[in-house]
């Protein structure tokens, strides 16, 4: 466009210089015949390739058409696809010889161009083919499968499961994979219920007392029958004297009230009750309650006999069967059972007290006239 805009410009500059040369009268004498024409000029071409310049990318230096007016310099390929840009119909976008220059086209969208898919027609990741499995197992023959004829299962690679103990049931369901047994009992062995033939809890194997229901803390026995031993009562002279012994039993809780009484002596008054019960793992038989009232008589004097036999002297009697111990006067004695002792102490009265060594034997006392 811009060549055929200085062309027209040139004409026009070239038609007023004629007019100034005095050409006026011969336009006058044609006007109306010029003013009718369009002037066409001839398309401008600097470089003569034949190529006009407003389609000549290279106006000034001579070329070919086929090269868009510049010079022959051989074969062009654009994209370097290897296919020159005269023959290949996407000049701009490497592709194939044999799609004409263009991209191998991908027909089934799988990723893989149609002349490396294997099937170009049906998308898949296995070289460009859908994946197979013919043995139906869920593990595809793209060398996954180690068995791809034989159904198996992913953890064996596609192969079956082994049967290790040759028990007929296969290790992916077998309880006892390396352990021979029965299909019934998950490829384990039967083992036969244990049986409680008396219904006790304690299974036959066990139980010591198979036919007797019994205590699984006694191997399936009953509890060992225990009869209490009875306590002591002792009623004894005096004020609180009274003792009730509590003995030793296997298998017996002794109780005095509410509470329990471990064995020993204790001692007591007015009515005294003892209780028996059974401890744990224990069947008690027999008596199991025991009272006695205890009395609160006084308890008798002790014998002994003091007298002056001669002057300034003593003889004491112990006539009982423990040791006494005696005031005399001033004087205090031992005397140990049926002992006889003389003892000195002055001429006069004395008052003399004797206590034994034994709570059921009260004190005596008196007066003595010493010689």
């Amino acid at each position: 466009m811009a060549h055929r805009f200085l062309r027209v410009v040139v004409g026009l500059t070239f038609a007023v210089l004629m007019l100034g040369a005095g050409a006026v009268p011969a336009v006058a004498a044609g006007a109306g015949a010029v003013a009718n024409q369009e002037l066409e000029d001839p398309p401008v071409d600097n470089d003569g390739d034949g190529i006009p310049d407003d389609e000549d990318q290279c106006p000034f230096e001579a070329g070919v058409p086929e090269n868009y007016g510049c010079p022959y310099v051989g074969p062009i390929d654009s994209d370097g696809d290897g296919v020159y840009d005269d023959t290949d119909q996407c000049p701009s976008e490497p592709g194939s010889p044999a799609y004409y220059g263009c991209p191998v086209p991908d027909s089934d969208g799988d990723g893989l161009a149609d002349d490396v898919d294997a099937c170009p027609d049906l998308p898949g990741p296995y070289d460009g083919c859908p994946l197979t499995d013919l043995d139906g197992d869920g593990v595809y023959d793209d060398g996954t499968d180690l068995c791809p004829n034989v159904p198996g299962l992913p953890e064996y690679g596609g192969c079956p499961a082994p049967d290790s103990d040759g028990d007929g049931v296969t290790d992916d369901v077998d309880v006892c994979p390396n352990e021979y047994g029965d299909s019934s009992y998950g490829g384990c062995p039967y083992v036969p219920p244990p049986t409680d033939s008396d219904g006790d809890g304690v299974n036959d194997d066990t139980d010591q007392c198979p036919d007797v229901p019994g205590l699984p803390e006694h191997n399936g026995c009953p509890p060992p029958e225990v009869t209490a031993t009875a306590p002591t009562f002792t009623d004894r002279c005096g004020k609180k004297q009274d003792t009730v012994t509590v003995p030793t039993s296997t298998g017996v809780v002794y109780r005095r009230g509410g509470d329990v009484a471990a064995a020993g002596t204790y001692r007591v008054w007015g009515k005294v009750t003892i209780r028996a019960g059974a401890a744990d793992g224990h069947v008690l038989s027999g008596d199991t309650k025991w009272s006695s009232t205890m009395t609160d008589e006084a308890c008798p004097q002790g014998r002994v006999k003091v007298k002056s036999p001669a002057r300034s002297r003593v003889r004491i009697v112990n006539r009982e069967g423990v040791q006494m111990t005696i005031r005399v006067g001033p004087n205090v004695r031992k005397l140990d059972a049926g002992e006889v002792r003389t003892i000195w102490t002055p001429s006069g009265t004395h008052e003399w007290t004797a206590r034994w060594q034994s709570p059921l034997i009260s004190a005596r006392s008196g007066s003595l006239q010493v010689l």
